[in-house]
C-alpha cells in the first residue's frame, strides 16, 4: 500500500506511461476513468486476491475472517488517507467499507 501511495505522487508521469497500455478491469470502464485509476483498480483486485489466498492458510474460519477484516480495514484506511481515494473513487471506498 505504501508503494501505491508513493506512486500516486507521480500521477502525471504515470498517466503518460499507462495511456497506451490500459488493462481493463471488471468494475471500471476505461472510457469513464483515467488509465492510472484503471491500473490502480486492477492492482487492488490483485492485492485482494492475494489476501484471500493467504487467508486460506488459517484452518479456523474465524481466524481467516479476522485476517481479511483486518487487512481490508487497513487497505480502506490507507486509500482514504491518500491520493488513491481520488483515483479509486468514493464508490470503491464505500464498497470495500461494506465488505469489512
Amino acid at each position: 500500500m505504501n508503494y501505491l501511495r508513493a506512486a500516486c505522487r507521480s500521477c502525471q508521469t504515470l498517466e503518460q506511461v499507462f495511456d497506451e497500455n490500459v488493462v481493463p478491469s471488471k468494475g471500471v470502464s476505461p472510457s469513464s476513468s483515467s488509465s492510472l485509476s484503471v491500473q490502480m483498480d486492477w492492482i487492488m483486485e490483485l492485492l485482494e486476491g492475494n489476501l484471500e489466498a493467504k487467508s486460506k492458510i488459517y484452518k479456523d474460519p474465524a481466524l481467516s475472517s479476522v485476517f481479511m477484516m483486518n487487512n481490508g480495514r487497513y487497505i480502506v484506511q490507507k486509500v482514504k488517507d491518500s491520493e488513491l481515494g481520488g483515483l479509486l473513487g468514493e464508490d470503491w471506498i464505500r464498497k470495500h467499507n461494506a465488505k469489512v
